[in-house]
């Protein structure tokens, strides 16, 4: 549960960690402000298009290796300092890592099916939306701060290397194992 806990915040922490430093991308890449919404919303168009055939894979393919793909590919943020000069860039990383989350959503709960009894679900399903939350919060608050320090490009790298440590955690220590018995 922690390390979905830990790909949970960290999934988070990616999601609208542009809104805050959006002023400072529509400075730096002389955008309008309908062209730096996409940042966010390209997220949420990937899902329209994709969310039912990444869902079917779930069934279809392993959880390890959908898990292990989604994290993988929601850690593509890590990549947000390459797209200094490429609005279009920095555009495709958000969708890509809006592809790991149609991955990872759907995977969650027949993991936890996999690992918890049926009593305990709604406690770890909890404690997972909380920790998305806990990103979105600590994303909030942080983004802006840390790139006045560094720049906004590596602050949302930082971001995405939160990511590729939970994706790492998972790689080494995730595991499916059969339904338990109640």
């Amino acid at each position: 549960a922690g390390l979905m806990a830990l790909q949970g915040f960290s999934m988070g922490l990616n999601l609208f960690a542009v809104g805050p430093i959006t002023p400072l991308m529509i400075d730096h890449f002389g955008v309008n402000n309908s062209s730096a919404g996409l940042l966010t919303s390209i997220v949420f168009l990937v899902h329209i298009v994709f969310a039912i055939p990444l869902s079917l894979l779930v069934g279809r393919v392993g959880l390890k290796l959908i898990i292990s793909l989604g994290a993988l590919i929601v850690s593509t943020t890590v990549l947000s300092f390459a797209a200094t000069n490429s609005f279009t860039l920095l555009l495709v990383l958000r969708g890509i890592s809006g592809m790991g989350f149609l991955l990872l959503f759907p995977a969650i709960g027949p993991l936890f099916m996999q690992w918890f009894r049926p009593k305990e679900l709604p406690l770890v399903n909890g404690i997972f939306m909380l920790s998305v939350s806990l990103g979105l919060a600590t994303s909030s608050f942080l983004v802006a701060p840390v790139s006045e320090a560094i720049g906004w490009e590596m602050a949302l790298s930082v971001l995405g290397s939160v990511s590729m440590l939970s994706t790492v955690a998972w790689f080494f220590f995730g595991k499916t194992r059969p339904v338990l018995s109640n």
